[in-house]
């Protein structure tokens, strides 16, 4: 599914009301195609990175349990969390001068990027564009859907970003809670590969600077996105992540998942 008709998916759920996944060692491609996991990798020749097979794993999840994870258990030789670990901030996979945060940014855009100005005439740093941040509720109007003799409404200035600068890419499950629910038995190169992962789109997306940065590393139990008509999609892709790469929940992010899956009346498998 392609991240722009994901953020669609998000607003009409709105409004309606690794360790990595165990497989034989596979090559990730450096990077995907905007359309998502059922387009075909865009990425240079010799640009992978090798996945190793999964460690073994806790007990699977009980059948009623929403969050469809597994159980948190103590990792022997636990090595503490440090930003280092994950790389060297966002890496420029195919040498094509965007590094993985400009490669978001333009596959989430609602409308052509804009990019600075450089004098070889490379399009490198996205500066312009048009982001919606489903779990925020501030932002500008959405040019397309404002009148422009009229006032916008409610829906149409809650999320919408036009400058790059105030858009973060978000890490969905932040760096530290997949370190500490798996991430920490990673060797190096599956950590760099899980900072900068463009094949599973739900591992990275574009959201308002404010939303990102009130969120941090918390997970479920520490914080939930302002808009809450959002929770219920915000739940789904928080575990869809976690069992894409076999992370753990700690007890209280579980039992926070499964009360705000109650409270907010969702459904999903």
């Amino acid at each position: 599914m392609g991240r722009v008709l994901r953020v669609v998916l998000y607003v009409t759920v709105a409004l309606a009301g690794c360790a990595r996944p165990c497989a034989e060692p596979a090559t990730v491609p450096g990077r995907a195609a905007p359309g998502g996991p059922e387009a075909p990798p865009r990425a240079s020749a010799g640009d992978t990175t090798t996945v190793g097979a999964c460690p073994s794993s806790p007990s699977p999840p009980e059948a009623d349990d929403p969050t469809g994870t597994l159980a948190n258990v103590a990792t022997a030789g636990h090595q503490y969390y440090r930003r280092s670990l994950y790389g060297k901030g966002w890496l420029d996979l195919d040498g094509d001068c965007q590094n993985t945060r400009d490669e978001v940014l333009i596959a989430e855009s609602l409308v052509p990027v804009e990019f600075e100005s450089r004098s070889d005439g490379r399009s490198c740093k996205v500066t312009r564009g048009l982001w919606l941040d489903p779990f925020a509720l501030d932002g500008s109007p959405d040019p397309r859907v404002v009148p422009a003799n009229g006032a916008p409404s409610a829906d149409t200035v809650r999320g919408y970003f036009t400058r790059a600068q105030d858009v973060d890419v978000d890490h969905f499950v932040p760096l530290q809670n997949a370190h500490d629910s798996g991430g920490d038995s990673w060797t190096q190169a599956e950590r760099a590969a899980y900072a900068n992962d463009l094949t599973f789109p739900k591992t990275l997306r574009a959201v308002g600077r404010s939303t990102n940065r009130a969120k941090g590393a918390r997970d479920p139990s520490r914080w939930m996105p302002p808009n809450r008509a959002s929770w219920c999609a915000y739940l789904r892709d928080w575990r869809d992540v976690k069992r894409h790469y076999r992370l753990s929940m700690k007890d209280d992010e579980r039992r926070a998942f499964i009360a705000h899956y109650q409270e907010a009346h969702c459904t999903f498998e």
